[in-house]
């Protein structure tokens, strides 16, 4: 199957949201890459300054890149930090209705990608 590179431009106010039919999305933060499948690289390819190319077969996906780090940074114990700075605060709005962190909200305090699995384990370690 074709993969395609959705990358948002840095200067670029919000993000991007491509969703399927089924209702599961995509969103796409200001300076970030992700590689989708064709039907989302379609719908992005209508958004004025979002920027689509073709995945070579044999590549490294996009996902893959955004969650390396710099060598000597502990993923872990910096999403740990991050997620029980959160539940320190007690915003409401950092948190999903379910009681978790939200992903956005760990992402601010960390400089990688995180994974849902990683803010999960981290929370429960809170706990």
């Amino acid at each position: 199957m074709r993969k395609y590179e959705v990358s948002v431009p840095s200067n670029r106010e919000r993000p991007v949201r491509l969703a399927t039919r089924t209702g599961a999305s995509v969103v796409i933060q200001p300076g970030e890459k992700r590689q989708v499948r064709p039907a989302l690289a379609k719908q992005a390819k209508r958004k004025r300054g979002v920027r689509v190319e073709e995945v070579q077969s044999g590549s490294e996906p996009a996902a893959t890149q955004q969650t390396q780090t710099e060598p000597g940074v502990d993923r872990q114990a910096e999403t740990f930090k991050a997620v029980q700075a959160l539940v320190q605060k007690s915003d409401p709005a950092d948190f999903t209705a379910q009681g978790r962190p939200k992903k956005t909200a760990v992402r601010k305090l960390v400089d990688f990608e995180v994974d849902v699995d990683e803010i999960e384990h981290a929370f429960q370690q809170t706990l």
